[in-house]
């Protein structure tokens, strides 16, 4: 799991999906080159890239499903891509796992996936208070809200490691 569905998410509700494929591209392939102990065989990174690329579609045209109405008609529609989102980036790896490994689909994807759900939904808050503040306050202001919680995850994530 990584924070780059926030990225993703962002990209749904302020840009064009072009854009939005390519941020998504890219930080798939940042993530699987960066701080990578083994390099990635080539079949696992085009899955991932592929893999994203279809959930990222997903989102965005279910995002874009219905014109967006001022107030409640955003955060819904925030939600759904992000339901979206969450069940065809993590089933398609699921069944992977599950046929590789020869368990239960439904199984495999319950203990390794389904507890991360909720990450998905703050996620989907989080790019719904950015916009607000990009429309509001202008993107500079929003840039400047966005790297306190994302320093915090960082720091947490780089002291749980040290811990190993």
């Amino acid at each position: 799991m990584s924070v780059n569905f926030l990225f993703i998410l962002i990209g749904i509700v302020e840009l064009r999906l072009p854009e939005t494929m390519l941020i998504a591209w890219a930080a798939t392939l940042f993530q699987s080159f960066w701080k990578s102990k083994t390099r990635p065989m080539p079949v696992q990174i085009l899955f991932n890239v592929s893999n994203v690329a279809i959930a990222t579609m997903a989102a965005y045209h279910a995002y874009h499903l219905i014109p967006p109405t001022p107030g409640f008609g955003i955060a819904v529609m925030l939600v759904l891509a992000a339901c979206v989102y969450f069940v065809t980036n993590t089933l398609s790896v699921a069944v992977v796992i599950s046929l590789t490994e020869g368990k239960h689909l439904g199984k495999v994807w319950k203990e390794c996936y389904f507890w991360s759900f909720p990450y998905y939904m703050a996620g989907a808050a989080i790019s719904g208070l950015l916009s607000a503040a990009n429309h509001f306050l202008g993107w500079q202001t929003s840039l400047l809200i966005f790297p306190e919680p994302e320093s915090r995850r960082v720091s947490a994530a780089t002291r749980a490691s040290q811990l190993e």
